[in-house]
């Protein structure tokens, strides 16, 4: 394994997430709730066109369990960067649970720089843009590392502590001309 320069863990912490999806699940399942009640326990059809019984159930529980999941995965969310000697690595939890590697020697540059992820990237989390060949993993705040691969690729990785992201990545840059000079 080689040197770690720089490790970063970053929670999902904003609090938005949970003002809008708690209420929407709680009134999903008040619905719901109120729809059991009116069919299978009063007796009485619940809407217009109702479904049967056994519909209903399964419906319920699937749109219920379905955005509670929804909310767990989005609290367990954590971007894992780490800069080491060999290269850049990085996983993106629940989506991306495994470290991966993106190797030195396709690196074609790497800049900490301050950047919009609501105009370039469309927001936070795991954005992706085919056509222009970028994909950015960030949580919240608007500074990252942005990597050039020599295919032209390019990938942001968003960090709350820039400095040090900075001065690691020079480090990893630096590992690479040395090896370039011998």
């Amino acid at each position: 394994m080689s040197t770690v320069y720089f490790r970063e863990e970053q929670p999902v912490k904003q609090t938005f997430i949970p003002l809008l999806l708690i209420p929407a699940w709680l009134i999903t399942a008040t619905v719901f709730g109120w729809g059991f009640y009116e069919q299978l326990v009063k007796g009485k059809p619940w809407g217009d066109n109702p479904m049967s019984d056994t519909a209903l159930l399964l419906t319920g529980i699937v749109v219920i369990a379905g955005i509670g999941i929804l909310i767990a995965i989005l609290f367990a969310g954590t971007l894992i960067t780490e800069v080491r000697a060999d290269g850049f690595y990085y996983k993106f939890s629940p989506f991306i649970n495994k470290m991966r590697r993106i190797p030195l020697e396709q690196i074609a540059t790497a800049e900490v720089k301050k950047y919009s992820p609501l105009l370039e990237f469309g927001g936070w989390g795991y954005r992706r843009s085919p056509f222009r060949r970028t994909t950015a993993y960030n949580i919240s705040g608007n500074k990252g590392v942005l990597i050039t691969l020599k295919t032209g690729r390019r990938i942001m990785f968003g960090t709350q502590r820039m400095e040090e992201m900075k001065n690691a990545v020079v480090r990893m840059l630096s590992v690479r001309e040395e090896i370039f000079n011998y």
